[in-house]
C-alpha cells in the first residue's frame, strides 16, 4: 500500500531534443503502474521530474522508473533475426560513419531498443523482454558508407519479422537518464468507502493507525487475498489476514460521577489562573513614573520624547505628607499620612457593545471565534492621544472673498521684563508654541489636501517692546 512520494534524478542523460516518457515498472508483477510523471530538460539533459498522479498499490520494492520514446538515440532502418543474434541495420550521418565522427556503440555495451515493428513474433524491443537493456555483441561501422552500420545482440526466442513501417531506434544506456524512486504510505480516509471485487464496507472512524491494519464495518464478502481500493483516497492494499471481533456492552441511564471540581481551570484564587496585563505589560510599551498625573505631562512627552509605535502609560507616585508634622512621643515618632482621591472608577467594568456568540472547535472543548451580530469590522488605527489640544475656530473672522486681506489678533504675551542685559524673562514669557489646523472649504473644488496641521513657536529676543502680537493675514489659498 505505498505511493510514490518523489522522483530524483539520478544520471541526467545526454543529447536529449525533447523530454523522454516515463513509466514505472513492477518486475515482479511484469506490469506497467498507472501513474503520471513529467520529466524536463535543461539544455540537452533532464533536470527534474514532476509527479502528476502517485498511483497507488505500490510494493515498497521491485519497481523502477523506465525512460521510454528516447530522442538521443540512432535510427534504425531494418531489423532481422539469425538464432540467436539480432542485426540492426542504423541509420548514419551523410557519408556513413569516420574516425572522427565514430559510431556511438562498441562490444558490451548495453542498449535499449524500442519501437521496432513486427508482423509476427514477440518483438525485438526492451519492452518485449521486460524492459531490459541488451548487450552489443558486434559492431560493423562501415566506415564511409551510408546507412550500412550494424550492430548485434542476441535473444532467446524469435522476435520475429520486421514490419518495414515502425523503424525505431536504438540508445546507448551510457546516455539514457536513470532515476531514483521514493515511496510513502497510502492512507486510508476515516470513515471512506472500500472495495473488493465482490464486497464493499466501509472504513470505521477514529484517529489512531496501525501501520498496515485497517479497521472496517464489515468482513462480509471479502477474502484473504482480494485486493482492497479506498473510493476517495485511491489508496489499496492486498488482504493478508483478517480477524472479526464482538463485544458485549451493557447500558444504563445514569453513571456515577464523583462531586468537585475536575481541575482548577478558571479560578482567579489561584496565582497560576491568573492572566497578565497585556497592555501594561505589552512589549510595545513604556511606563513614566511621575508625581504628577498624565495629564500634565503628555503633551510634552508626545512632542518631544515619544517613541513611535508605542503605548505610553503612567506611574503615578503618590507621596505621604504627614498633616501636623512629625512628633516625638516618649521616643517614638509618630506620622500621619493621607491620601487624596479625586475620582474613582470601577477597572472591571466593561461598556456592552454588541450581541455575541462563540463558535467552537469540531470538539466542543474551546472557542476559536467570536461572532459579532450587527458591528462589521475593517483594518483601522484607532489614535487616543495624538489629539489632545482643544483649537479655537477662528474662521468666521475672515472674509471668504480672497481679494481682501485682514489681520487678526491671535494672541499676546504678557508683561515682559528683560533683567539684566535683556537676557531673561522676569514675570513675563519668553517664548510660546503654537498648534494651527487649516481646513479647506470642500465645496471649493480644490484637488490638494482639504487639512494642514502646524506647529509653531514665537520667541522674544530679549529687547522685544513689552507687547508682541502675532498676526496671520488670510490670502488666495489657490496660490498655495
Amino acid at each position: 500500500n505505498f505511493k510514490i512520494k518523489s522522483v530524483g534524478v539520478r544520471s541526467t542523460g545526454q543529447n536529449y531534443l525533447t523530454p523522454p516518457d516515463l513509466i514505472v515498472y513492477d518486475d515482479i508483477l511484469n506490469e506497467v503502474k498507472n501513474v503520471s510523471l513529467q520529466a524536463n530538460l535543461t539544455a540537452s539533459s533532464v533536470s527534474d521530474i514532476k509527479v502528476l498522479t502517485s498511483g497507488s498499490n505500490f510494493r515498497a520494492s521491485d519497481n523502477r522508473i523506465v525512460a521510454i520514446n528516447n530522442s538521443n538515440g540512432v535510427g534504425i532502418i531494418s531489423a532481422t533475426y539469425s538464432d540467436p543474434n539480432v542485426t540492426l541495420r542504423l541509420k548514419t550521418p551523410a557519408g556513413g560513419f569516420t574516425t572522427s565522427l565514430p559510431i556511438p556503440f562498441i562490444v558490451g555495451d548495453k542498449i535499449f531498443v524500442e519501437n521496432v515493428g513486427v508482423s509476427t513474433g514477440s518483438g525485438y524491443n526492451s519492452s518485449d523482454y521486460r524492459y531490459e537493456f541488451f548487450t552489443v555483441t558486434e559492431v560493423n561501422a562501415n566506415l564511409s558508407t551510408e546507412d550500412q552500420a550494424t550492430i548485434k545482440y542476441t535473444v532467446d526466442e524469435n522476435p520475429g519479422t520486421h514490419d518495414g513501417q515502425l523503424f525505431g531506434t536504438v540508445v546507448n544506456k551510457n546516455i539514457i537518464a536513470s532515476f531514483d524512486l521514493e515511496l510513502e504510505e497510502s492512507q486510508f480516509f476515516a470513515g471512506e468507502e472500500i472495495r473488493s471485487l465482490n464486497a464493499v464496507t466501509n472504513v470505521s472512524p477514529g484517529e489512531e493507525k496501525l501501520t498496515d491494519f485497517l479497521r472496517v464495518e464489515s468482513l462480509d464478502g471479502f477474502n484473504v487475498g482480494d485486493l482492497i481500493t479506498g473510493t476517495s483516497s485511491g489508496s489499496s492494499g492486498v488482504i493478508e489476514f483478517m480477524e472479526k471481533y464482538t463485544g458485549d456492552f451493557d447500558i444504563v441511564s445514569s453513571v456515577k460521577k464523583s462531586f468537585g471540581w475536575e481541575s482548577d481551570t478558571g479560578k482567579v484564587s489561584e496565582y497560576f489562573q491568573r492572566l497578565q496585563d497585556g497592555d501594561y505589560y505589552q512589549n510595545f510599551a513604556y511606563s513614566l513614573k511621575s508625581q504628577v498625573g498624565i495629564s500634565s505631562w503628555s503633551e510634552p512627552v508626545d512632542s518631544l520624547a515619544h517613541i513611535s509605535g508605542y503605548k505610553k502609560h503612567s506611574d503615578l507616585e503618590i507621596i505621604s505628607k504627614p498633616l501636623v508634622g512629625v512628633g516625638t512621643t516618649s521616643g517614638s515618632s509618630i506620622a500621619t499620612n493621607e491620601i487624596l482621591l479625586d475620582s474613582s472608577a470601577r477597572t472591571y467594568e466593561r461598556h456592552d457593545f454588541d450581541l455575541v456568540r462563540e463558535n467552537t472547535d469540531s470538539k466542543q472543548e474551546k472557542s476559536n471565534e467570536i461572532v459579532f451580530k450587527s458591528t462589521r469590522f475593517g483594518n483601522s488605527l484607532l489614535c487616543k492621544t495624538n489629539r489632545v489640544l482643544e483649537i479655537d475656530d477662528i474662521s468666521p473672522q475672515f472674509f471668504s472673498d480672497p481679494d481682501l486681506t485682514r489681520s487678526i489678533e491671535l494672541d499676546s504675551f504678557g508683561p515682559f521684563d528683560g533683567g539684566a542685559g535683556g537676557g531673561g524673562s522676569q514675570g513675563g514669557v519668553v517664548a510660546t508654541k503654537y498648534y494651527a489646523q487649516i481646513v479647506l472649504d470642500v465645496d471649493a473644488g480644490l484637488t490638494f489636501n482639504e487639512t494642514q496641521y502646524t506647529e509653531f513657536i514665537v520667541s522674544h529676543s530679549g529687547i522685544a517692546p513689552d507687547v508682541e502680537v502675532f498676526t496671520s493675514q488670510y490670502s488666495d489659498l489657490s496660490d498655495k
